[in-house]
């Protein structure tokens, strides 16, 4: 069994005492929990050169994963779907749960329903294991500032597309669930983790109109916040 604990300092724990604006100058902490060696090597490795993130720890198993991260409470802890001792999704529901950490889904499945099984299970991130070190830096800082982040390959948009690279034209009209084009739109953007001041941004609309579609959104698909939208809408087959 492996325990990897690394001394966090003290710039990469959450305390009480944290200032606005300092998620913007420390490093995303993370834990990583696989059972797998070489993959833990590889995503060490490649945030090794970048100072925005830091792994403070490390698991191959979910008893000792779990363990690692109340004891290092880190900002995110990466876990694998399939571990030797546990289902991954009852893990992501045990660290949820625990807080305060965000979780991150790491797989290898790329369908549709396997998304919804973890955002389901409070996850905020599913990234494929095939996601390239700028990818998985941006996932894990938009994680951190509260963003809901859904690797679109894993959402039927082919094996083109990034993290961030997600517009309107990606998905198909939600008419047939009584959204206007523009509200399916926006709800592309959501799917993206995109805030609604950035897809007043993107679209070149008011943010209050943008809230009055996202309201809009919620009604029609017969919701309440952001993850329950992306489930449905994941589950209503709403991409290619």
């Amino acid at each position: 069994m492996t325990d990897s604990r690394r001394p966090a300092e003290p710039t990469g724990r959450r305390g009480a005492g944290s200032r606005p604006g300092d998620d913007a100058v420390r490093p995303v902490t993370v834990v990583i929990i696989d059972g797998h060696e070489m993959v833990r090597a590889g995503l060490r490795m490649m945030v090794a050169d970048r100072p925005e993130v830091r792994v403070v720890g490390e698991a191959e198993d979910a008893r000792t994963g779990v363990a690692v991260a109340m004891d290092l409470a880190p900002d995110v802890v990466l876990v694998e779907t399939r571990l030797r001792d546990a289902d991954g999704l009852d893990v992501c529901r045990d660290l949820v749960a625990r807080g305060p950490a965000q979780v991150v889904v790491f797989a290898a499945h790329d369908d549709e329903a396997s998304v919804t099984r973890v955002l389901d299970a409070g996850a905020r991130g599913y990234l494929l294991k095939q996601v390239s070190a700028g990818e998985l830096v941006d996932a894990l800082l938009r994680v951190r500032a509260g963003d809901l982040v859904v690797d679109p390959r894993a959402a039927g948009r082919g094996q083109e597309e990034t993290t961030t690279g997600v517009g309107p034209a990606d998905h198909r009209s939600g008419g047939h669930l009584g959204l206007t084009p523009r509200e399916s739109d926006v709800l592309a953007l959501i799917v993206t983790g995109m805030t609604n001041s950035a897809i007043s941004a993107r679209l070149v609309v008011g943010e209050q109109t943008v809230k009055t579609h996202v309201r809009a959104i919620y009604r029609k698909l017969g919701v309440n916040d952001r993850e329950s939208a992306l489930a449905r809408a994941l589950r209503e087959g709403l991409f290619h």
